[in-house]
């Protein structure tokens, strides 16, 4: 009878598939132990490091001028990594530098925007905007209840945007959020 619940619980992973699959042995040994499937969704490094498309869009058209990692190309709005905005010869492609790469808007073409980390838009936002995006755990009781929360204070006399009635699974979460808040108020 054990094992028949536990090839249920195999079979019950919510993927639809025979066997349950998981992002790493953590999650299998949880789902094993209470029969439930953690849901996790694997780090996506571009979406966990650049402002979307349309964040940075608005931040190009309040002057935001950094160098950046790379750009957003405006057809298809995917995030492009390259030196100089150009192909890579086979030497570049064997010795990989971004040394010299200047994704400022102002020297993209027209077809183009930065691509602009979090960080260099937490930064950016202060300094210009007088716009502060904060993230913290928020620590309940008990480390089930454990949350990432968020705060956007102003330097001028706008009122505090917080959101304390929810709290997210991660930090990334939490700033995604944040900034959805912040486009607003751009």
């Amino acid at each position: 009878m054990k094992n028949e619940k536990k090839q249920e619980q195999e079979n019950n992973d919510g993927t639809g598939s025979d066997t349950a699959s998981f992002c790493c042995d953590w999650h299998s040994e949880y789902y094993f132990q209470t029969g439930q499937v953690w849901k996790c969704e694997k780090p996506n490094l571009i979406n966990d490091l650049f402002i979307p498309y349309d964040i940075a869009e608005k931040l190009k058209k309040k002057g935001f001028n950094e160098e950046c990692l790379g750009f957003f190309e405006t057809e298809e709005q995917k995030v492009i990594i390259n030196r100089n905005n150009c192909a890579l010869t086979e030497k570049q492609l064997s010795m990989p530098s971004l040394n010299d790469a200047d994704n400022r808007n102002s020297k993209l073409p027209e077809w183009a925007i930065s691509a602009i980390t979090y960080q260099q838009a937490i930064d950016w936002l202060v300094e210009h905007e007088g716009i502060f995006v904060s993230t913290f755990l928020d620590k309940g009781k008990e480390p089930e209840d454990y949350g990432w929360r968020f705060f956007i204070d102003f330097m001028d006399d706008r009122k505090q945007i917080r959101e304390d009635e929810f709290s997210y699974k991660t930090n990334s979460q939490a700033i995604k959020r944040a900034f959805k808040k912040v486009y607003l108020v751009l």
